[in-house]
């Protein structure tokens, strides 16, 4: 049986912030500022800053292993940017080549 939200459904718009990445490309460069990701190798290893384009280089790697990437944070602390980031630079990536 599903958990019953804590919320009213007709304030599911005022809880959920639908419009985080409804941004054009264009504005998002323009106000996007760089900062290191905090990158764990694995669940029990230590949180280290990472540069966000090591991290795109990483993740577009031409390699035989699949990549998965688990984005957590606290309300506001940009996980809706870096997504929107790598979205952007992968579409980049690939008009590139």
């Amino acid at each position: 049986m599903p958990i019953p939200a804590c919320w009213e459904p007709d304030e599911l718009t005022r809880i959920l912030k639908t419009d985080a990445d409804d941004i054009n490309d264009h504005v998002f460069r323009a106000v996007h500022c760089p900062s290191d990701l905090y990158l764990k190798e694995t669940s029990d290893a230590p949180s280290n800053p990472f540069p966000p384009n090591e991290f795109l280089n990483r993740f577009l790697a031409d390699t035989t292993q699949d990549m998965l990437c688990v984005v957590v944070g606290a309300a506001g602390s940009g996980k809706s940017h870096i997504i929107q980031w790598l979205r952007i630079e992968i579409e980049k990536e690939n008009i590139q080549d």
